[in-house]
């Protein structure tokens, strides 16, 4: 296990990285969305005032925030994740959104002269959310001494298909979805490379422990945690 405090070394290393709830508490400001829109869920969403903590958002055992939410989870509405989509499609979502800090440590790391890291950001978004990570990004890395690329891809392409497909050497792929571990662990020439997640209720469950470490034996991977220790802002409704 890592912690995002302490620097694991970057020194010419290739990494591929996640943005959304990697970068950015994501899941956060899109929960507190929906609990100001309330009104337009009326019996579908469970809107207890303990599930709208970073504590509870981050430990909740489904990474679909709306089948998280749902209080009938096998007869929701089909339009229910269409209709919450809706809330957060627009190009200002990321406003006043702040960094992890995760994100803090790798930006103040990437400025270091004497290292040569190079850092793609692959992120499956929506056509309103590209520009907006484009500049987040910028800003983020501003002053950076680092590659930076951002490679934004439709919500449902794999993240294996881009590394594959534009042959990114990667030593490190981090992402906060098991899935996404498991597609490119699975999917690219993984051999002896890292993965890293921070820790998250979803990524932590039986089922995927059990498949990483079967992976870990099979591949001659290395799985790391990244703690993300909490930082007290103020996030943007």
């Amino acid at each position: 296990m890592i912690d995002s405090e302490l620097k694991f070394e970057l020194k010419d290393r290739v990494l591929v990285c996640d943005f959304d709830d990697v970068l950015v508490p994501f899941s956060e400001k899109m929960v507190h969305r929906m609990f100001n829109h309330k009104h337009e869920f009326k019996g579908e969403i469970e809107f207890n005032i303990n599930n709208n903590t970073p504590e509870a958002i981050n430990a909740r055992d489904t990474y679909d925030v709306v089948e998280w939410l749902a209080k009938d989870k096998k007869n929701m509405a089909p339009d229910l994740k269409k209709r919450v989509l809706a809330l957060i499609d627009e190009p200002n979502f990321y406003d006043r959104l702040p960094p992890t800090k995760f994100a803090l440590d790798l930006a103040y790391q990437s400025k270091n002269p004497n290292y040569h890291l190079i850092l793609y950001i692959i992120s499956n978004c929506l056509d309103s959310h590209i520009e907006a990570k484009r500049k987040y990004i910028k800003e983020l890395f501003k002053d950076t001494k680092s590659t930076i690329e951002f490679i934004p891809i439709p919500l449902m392409m794999k993240k294996s298909e881009i590394i594959n497909n534009n042959k990114i050497d990667y030593n490190m792929f981090i992402d906060d979805k098991g899935e996404n571990i498991i597609d490119v662990v699975t999917n690219t020439n993984s051999y002896g490379r890292e993965f890293a997640m921070p820790v998250k209720g979803y990524n932590q469950t039986d089922h995927f422990i059990k498949l990483y470490d079967k992976l870990i034996e099979k591949r001659c991977i290395s799985v790391l945690f990244i703690k993300e220790k909490e930082i007290k802002n103020e996030i943007y409704l």
